[in-house]
């Protein structure tokens, strides 16, 4: 469990005014930066708007980089 933290919202609330993202698309996405993991996604705007700041993949390509 992460608390949200003003660290945390202020993250978010970037992320969200950079990226267009909608209020809890934004606060993964934050907590996955501040933890320093990847992303794992099914969300079409995680994957198409994130690209330049996290990594994003979705579970299919995870998957695929762990059996291969």
């Amino acid at each position: 469990i992460i608390p949200m933290d003003a660290v945390l919202a202020e993250r978010a609330l970037q992320l969200a005014a950079d990226h267009a993202l909608r209020g809890a698309d934004a606060v993964y996405a934050a907590v996955a930066i501040e933890a320093g993991h990847m992303l794992v996604s099914l969300d079409h705007e995680h994957l198409t708007r994130l690209t330049s700041v996290m990594t994003v993949k979705t579970p299919t390509d995870v998957l695929a980089a762990l059996t291969s």
